[in-house]
C-alpha cells in the first residue's frame, strides 16, 4: 500500500494534480482512461474492503444541496466513464470524525493494490 497522508498525495500516486482538493471526491487519470475514487474506511463492511456503503442515510435525508455538490457530479460522470462492470482506483480517507457532515480526512491513502 502507498504510504498514508494528504489526499493531494494519495491522488497524485496515480499522477493526478489536484486543484481544488476540497471539491474533489474523483478524478481521471491522465491515460484519460483510470478513474480514481476518494471512498471513507468506515463505509466498508465485511472482509477487508469488501462492501462499500456510499451514505446510509436515505436520499430525503442527505444534507441540503448534497446532491448538487460539484464533487458529486463530477463523481457521477466520472462513476459513468467506468460503465458497468468496470475498474477503477481508489483513495481511501480516514474520517477525523465519521458524526460530522461534511467529513474532513484525516489520512488519505493511495490504494494501487485494490483496484474495484
Amino acid at each position: 500500500m502507498a504510504k498514508s497522508g494528504t489526499m493531494t498525495a494519495a491522488f497524485a500516486h496515480f499522477g493526478i494534480h489536484l486543484s481544488a482538493p476540497l471539491q474533489v471526491w474523483s478524478a481521471v487519470a491522465p491515460d484519460g482512461k483510470t478513474v480514481v475514487l476518494a471512498l471513507w474506511y468506515d463505509r466498508f463492511e465485511g472482509a477487508p474492503l469488501a462492501e462499500y456503503h456510499e451514505r446510509k442515510e436515505p436520499r430525503n435525508q442527505l444534507p441540503p444541496g448534497w446532491v448538487d455538490l460539484r464533487g458529486n457530479r463530477n463523481r457521477r460522470a466520472h462513476l459513468a466513464l467506468i460503465g458497468v462492470g468496470g475498474r477503477f482506483r481508489v483513495v481511501l480517507a480516514t474520517a477525523k470524525s465519521t458524526a460530522l457532515h461534511p467529513r474532513k480526512g484525516a489520512d488519505w491513502a493511495a490504494r494501487p493494490d485494490r483496484p474495484m
